[in-house]
């Protein structure tokens, strides 16, 4: 069970899994399958993953999040401030940066999961900084 801070484990796994059928690394497609199913994922929910835009199954506020890792893992540049807008109305910002971590750990085979990560936060970094300073 997961505190309001923390991502549910079941949709880390979907953002991880998301994240790696759009970098197509097949090993972590396996490893996220496989921890999905040992949540008890259904294996048609597991299977939407592979097309969760066609999803008729799927919450807004997960198809939100796998936008978000789906967008970064493609072009970590992609990720726009509309994706936190969507986020913040469903998650507290603790949930959508362990939604960011999850879709962006991996990165080998597009580049270091540290500067995708970087990349992609670099909207919400920007208007979080000039709340404060501005």
């Amino acid at each position: 069970m997961s505190g309001t801070n923390e991502l549910p484990r079941q949709l880390r796994s979907e953002v991880f899994t998301i994240a790696s059928v759009t970098a197509g690394c097949s090993h972590c497609q396996s490893h996220g399958a496989y921890s999905l199913h040992l949540v008890g994922d259904s294996p048609d929910r597991i299977r939407d993953i592979w097309s969760c835009e066609q999803s008729n199954d799927l919450a807004a506020a997960e198809m939100a999040a796998m936008r978000l890792a789906r967008d970064a893992a493609l072009v970590p540049s992609a990720v726009e401030p509309a994706h936190f807008v969507v986020l913040r109305n469903n998650y507290p910002d603790r949930q959508i940066v362990s939604c960011s971590c999850e879709g962006s750990k991996f990165g080998r085979a597009k580049g270091s999961a540290w500067g995708r990560w970087r990349q992609h936060s670099a909207p919400l970094l920007i208007e979080v900084t000039e709340r404060f300073i501005f």
